[in-house]
C-alpha cells in the first residue's frame, strides 16, 4: 500500500521547550520532566520522580503533558543519537516539558500521538532528523526542522492498526531483549566485582591505605599512586558538519560514542577525509593501544582501545603515550569503577564528564611487571563467560534489527497489516 508522507508539522502541534531547572519565586511550581526522563523511557507516566522547579503562566500552558502526546529529545552530543521519543498515555497535570525537549500534539482526525511515536523510530523518519540537526560541539534540532521532517501518514484508522501491531510486537521482543540483558548484566556485576578486587589489590597481603579518589577503596600500602594527567597524554576530537559530503567516507577511521562497547575497536561505522582534517585542527589521530574513555550522556564511562591509528568525536577522551600506568591496567581500572565516574558526572539532564575530570583522577598501581600480570588473570576470568556474552549480544542485535525493520516497513505501508 502506498502512504502517503506529509510534513511534521502538519500532522502535530509541535513546541520547544524553554524550561530550565530553576526555581523562580512568583512562578508556579511545577514537576519537569527532563532529558533522562525520555532518554531512558518509551513511555512518560505518573509515578516517576520528576525534578521540581517552576515555570511561568504561559510555560505551563503550553508545555503541559497531555494524553496522546510525543515528547523527544531535540539536542545531543551527536547527531546520530537525537530526536529520543517517548509516549504520554494519559494526561499528567503539573508535570512540564524540561530544556532539551520537545513535544509533537497530534492534530484531531489526522493523526494518532502512538503512530507518531512509532513513525519517529522508524529508519526512514530518523535520518532526517540526523540531516537536520545542526551544530559543532553539540547539536540541535530548530522547531522549523522539526515541522519540515517528511513522516508517513496513513489514515487514522490504518496508523491505528499500524501501532496496536507495533505494540504487540515489539513488547514481546522487548521482554525478550530484557531477559538477555538481565543475564548479561548478572556475569558483569560477577565479573566487575572480581576485577575490583583484582585491581585495587584486595587480596594482596600487608597494610592498606586510602588514596586515590575518596570513593577508592584501600589499596596496598607498597603501590604507588599515579595521576593520570602526568602518566598519559590526553585529548578529545571533534564532529564535522554532519550535512557536509566533503568530511564523511575517506580512509580515515572515526571513533563516536557509541562505539565504545568495553572492547578493542579496529573499524569504525564513520570515516573522514582529508578536507575534514585540514578543516578542523580538532581532529587528530590517536595511536594504536589508546584507551578511549566516553564522557557525555547515556555512554558516559563506557570504554574502547584502539586497535588501529583514529580520530574521535568531541565526547570521547583518549588516554596516549603511557608512562607508569599501562594501558590495559587502567582500562580496567576504569571498567571496574564506572559506576563511580558516572556519579561523578556533571549536569542534571544529561550527565557529563570532562577531560579534566578523567585527567586528575589518581590510579594506585603496583609496578608494570605486576600490573602486567593482574592484566593476565582478569583476561583469563573473563575468557570463561566471552560465550554467553557474545550469545547474549548475538541474540540483542538480531532483535534490534528485526524491530528496526518491522517498525520501519510497517509505517511505511510495506508490510501488511492485520
Amino acid at each position: 500500500m502506498m502512504i502517503q508522507r506529509k510534513p511534521f508539522k502538519a500532522l502535530a502541534d509541535i513546541r520547544t521547550s524553554n524550561v530550565d531547572k530553576k526555581t523562580v519565586i512568583g512562578q508556579q511550581v511545577v514537576e519537569l520532566c527532563n532529558y533522562t526522563d525520555v532518554y531512558n523511557s518509551d513511555a512518560i507516566k505518573s509515578g516517576m520522580e520528576f525534578m521540581v522547579a517552576s515555570a511561568s503562566d504561559v510555560q505551563v500552558n503550553r508545555l503541559t503533558l497531555r494524553g496522546g502526546d510525543v515528547i523527544f529529545t531535540k539536542d545531543s552530543e551527536t547527531p546520530d543519537d537525537i530526536a529520543v521519543s517517548a509516549f504520554v498515555p494519559v494526561d499528567l497535570p503539573g508535570v512540564v516539558c524540561g530544556y532539551h525537549l520537545a513535544i509533537a500534539s497530534p492534530r484531531k482526525g489526522v493523526a494518532l500521538g502512538r503512530f507518531i511515536y512509532w513513525a519517529m523510530q522508524s529508519k526512514e523518519v530518523i535520518s532526517q532528523f540526523q540531516v537536520a540537526a545542526t551544530g559543532v560541539t553539540r547539536f540541535g534540532l530548530r522547531q522549523s526542522s522539526i515541522g519540515d521532517v517528511l513522516v508517513p501518514a496513513p489514515p487514522v484508522n490504518e496508523q491505528q492498526r499500524i501501532a496496536n501491531l507495533l505494540d504487540r510486537e515489539c513488547s514481546q521482543m522487548k521482554v525478550v531483549v530484557e531477559e538477555h540483558e538481565h543475564l548479561a548484566t548478572l556475569v558483569e556485576e560477577r565479573d566487575r566485582t572480581a576485577v575490583k578486587r583484582l585491581i585495587t589489590g584486595q587480596d594482596v597481603a600487608g597494610p592498606h591505605e586510602m588514596r586515590g579518589p575518596w570513593w577508592l577503596a584501600p589499596t596496598p600500602s607498597s603501590w604507588k599512586p599515579y595521576k593520570i594527567s602526568r602518566n598519559f597524554r590526553t585529548g578529545s576530537g571533534t564532529t564535522p558538519r554532519s550535512g557536509d559530503h566533503r568530511y564523511y567516507g575517506g580512509p580515515y577511521p572515526w571513533l563516536n560514542t557509541g562505539e565504545c562497547n568495553d572492547s578493542l575497536v579496529f573499524e569504525t561505522a564513520k570515516t573522514v577525509t582529508d578536507e575534514a582534517l585540514a578543516e578542523h585542527s580538532a581532529l587528530k589521530f590517536y595511536p594504536a593501544g589508546s584507551v578511549v574513555v566516553a564522557m557525555y550522556g547515556a555512554t558516559i564511562g563506557k570504554l574502547a582501545v584502539l586497535g588501529a591509528p583514529m580520530t574521535l568525536n568531541q565526547a570521547c577522551v583518549a588516554l596516549y603515550e603511557p608512562k607508569n600506568l599501562d594501558p590495559w591496567f587502567t582500562y580496567w581500572w576504569l571498567w571496574a569503577h564506572r559506576t563511580e565516574l558516572m556519579i561523578m558526572g556533571e549536569g542534571g539532564g544529561q550527565p557529563n564528564i570532562n577531560q579534566e575530570t578523567v585527567k586528575q583522577l589518581v590510579i594506585p598501581a603496583p609496578d608494570r611487571g605486576e600490573q602486567h600480570r593482574i592484566v593476565d588473570r582478569i583476561v583469563e576470568m573473563r575468557s570463561w563467560s566471552q560465550q554467553i556474552r557474545e550469545s547474549v549480544d548475538e541474540q540483542s542485535i538480531l532483535l534490534a534489527e528485526r524491530r528496526e525493520a518491522l517498525i520501519t516497513d510497517s509505517v511505511a505501508g510495506l508490510k501488511e497489516v492485520a
